[in-house]
C-alpha cells in the first residue's frame, strides 16, 4: 500500500500588506519561485499555534495579536504538492501590518518584496493560485 496517498496537507500562509504593497519571499532551494510567509500544522498541533508559530520562524513576527496587526479574510485552495498526489489545503488570511516592523528572513527564503498588484504577474510562485490569491487580497 501507498502511503503518500493517505497523507492530507493543511498549510496556513499570510497575505501580508503593508503600504498598499504584498509581501512575497523567495524561496532559498528553488531560486525564482515565491511564496508567502506560512506553513503546514504538525500532527496534533493547535491551528492557531502552527500559524503564529510558522510565521514567527519565517519573517520574525512574534506577536499576531499585536493591535496594529489584524486578519480580516481567510479563504483556501486545494492543490498537489511537488507533483506528488498528496492533497493539501491551503487557508489564506489577509492580514494589515501597519506595524512598520523589520522583516527578519529564515533559512527557508533568500528575500523578500514587496509588491503592488500589477507587479503579481512578474513572479512565478510556487503554488500555481498564489497570484490569484494575492490579486484577492489586493481587492479586500
Amino acid at each position: 500500500m501507498n502511503l503518500e496517498f493517505e497523507k492530507f496537507i493543511i498549510s496556513q500562509k499570510a497575505v501580508i500588506f503593508r503600504d498598499g504593497k504584498c509581501l512575497i519571499l523567495e524561496l532559498s532551494d528553488k531560486p525564482g519561485f515565491w511564496d508567502m510567509p506560512g506553513g503546514r500544522i504538525d500532527s496534533g498541533e493547535n491551528a492557531d499555534f502552527a500559524f503564529e508559530r510558522e510565521i514567527k520562524e519565517e519573517i520574525g513576527f512574534d506577536d499576531l495579536q499585536d493591535s496594529k496587526i489584524y486578519l480580516r479574510k481567510s479563504f483556501s485552495y486545494f492543490s498537489k504538492t511537488e507533483g506528488k498526489m498528496v492533497p493539501v489545503c491551503a487557508l489564506f488570511f489577509i492580514v494589515n501590518d501597519e506595524s512598520q516592523r523589520g522583516i527578519v528572513l529564515s533559512e527557508e527564503h533568500s528575500q523578500y518584496k514587496w509588491i503592488e498588484k500589477d507587479e503579481v504577474k512578474n513572479y512565478k510562485f510556487f503554488w500555481e493560485f498564489m497570484p490569484e490569491v494575492i490579486k484577492k487580497g489586493f481587492e479586500n
